[in-house]
């Protein structure tokens, strides 16, 4: 295994809590001298309570796709002095994984991840716990309010 010296990490957020869900593990990891950095998704830049408020009619939002959000989590890292460890959970452990694929974290952890496209779990019990936040029976032009932290 390579090791590493760098000192910033990189939080991605998933699909259904804001950037603001990391405040805690940021100051937990700035104690300890890293550099770290929570960036919004685009168009999720807004506290919990007026990304709430947006919906359902966030149309922006609901129709970012997979390729843009990865994308403007590589230019970000890309902006970086140095490649950092990226930590991400559930769709942010998915991007994390391919920014980690296109070679821009010196180290990454995906926790509890979004699985990569062909992977479905068939458990019925996930089904019907995920059936609104799926976007079963939904349409892009509006928005399934989500947001909890």
């Amino acid at each position: 295994m390579k090791s590493s010296s760098t000192k910033t990490i990189v939080f991605v957020t998933g699909a259904f809590v804001s950037n603001s869900g990391w405040d805690s593990w940021r100051t937990y990891f700035e104690s300890k001298g890293y550099t770290t950095y929570a960036p919004p998704w685009p168009y999720k830049d807004a506290s919990a309570a007026e990304l709430r408020d947006r919906q359902p009619h966030d149309t922006q939002l609901a129709l970012l796709t997979l390729d843009e959000l990865v994308n403007s989590y590589a230019d970000f890292v890309k902006s970086l002095p140095e490649k950092p460890i990226i930590i991400g959970h559930s769709l942010g452990g998915l991007i994390t994984q391919i920014l980690l694929n296109r070679d821009l974290a010196a180290a990454a952890v995906a926790i509890h991840s979004v699985p990569p496209q062909g992977i479905i779990p068939y458990e019925f019990s996930f089904l019907r716990a995920g059936w609104k936040a799926l976007g079963f029976f939904y349409t892009c032009q509006k928005n399934v309010p989500h947001v909890i932290v």
